[in-house]
């Protein structure tokens, strides 16, 4: 019984000196888990830009392919 109460004490204590070690901040007022979520907001915001533009270009060319389609069939 002993050493579990010794094995938890020792568990809290770690658990203590190191959960400050996760919250630290930056210069800028930031945490770690605050700057990833904005590396990951901007990540997906690229993307969502890059796909925009993906499908725009798949739009143009879908009218194309179904203009030349037309063209085709009044020949």
């Amino acid at each position: 019984m002993k050493t579990i109460k010794k094995k938890l004490l020792i568990l809290v204590i770690a658990a203590l000196i190191v959960a400050p070690a996760g919250c630290k901040r930056s210069e800028d007022g930031e945490g770690s888990a605050e700057q990833a979520g904005r590396k990951i907001d901007n990540v997906l915001e690229k993307a969502g830009q890059e796909t925009g533009k993906l499908m725009e270009r798949v739009g143009e060319s879908m009218q194309k392919a179904g203009e030349n389609m037309q063209d085709s069939s009044k020949k």
